[in-house]
């Protein structure tokens, strides 16, 4: 993949924090778009952890929607270069929690 053309997404997903409005940011995240190589990186699991980031921010009521989307796609969290590389390590850590109850059987409540 083209170094540029990652580093522009890395940039799309950090602006995200800056974003005043959920619109904004969900229009941010969703109007990115991937090739066929892209989907062999995991860009769209990157999106997924991303969209939940927003979410949780702005305390959206979708945010347990993407939670389980992001666990149906994906049954493990971004490698944690990954995650650092897009400035997820803290939704990493929110994922995390809610994984291991998956993985131990119960299901808590996504916050």
């Amino acid at each position: 993949m083209d170094r540029c053309r990652n580093a522009g997404r890395q940039l799309v997903v950090w602006e995200t924090s800056a974003d005043a409005t959920l619109q904004t940011a969900l229009g941010r995240l969703v109007g990115e778009t991937f090739g066929p190589g892209d989907v062999q990186l995991g860009l769209e699991s990157v999106r997924l952890c991303a969209l939940a980031h927003v979410r949780r921010r702005f305390a959206d009521e979708a945010l347990a929607q993407t939670v389980d989307a992001i666990f149906a796609r994906e049954p493990l969290l971004l490698h944690p270069e990954i995650a650092f590389a897009f400035g997820l390590l803290d939704e990493q850590e929110q994922l995390k929690a809610v994984y291991r109850e998956r993985r131990k059987g119960s299901s808590p409540p996504v916050q």
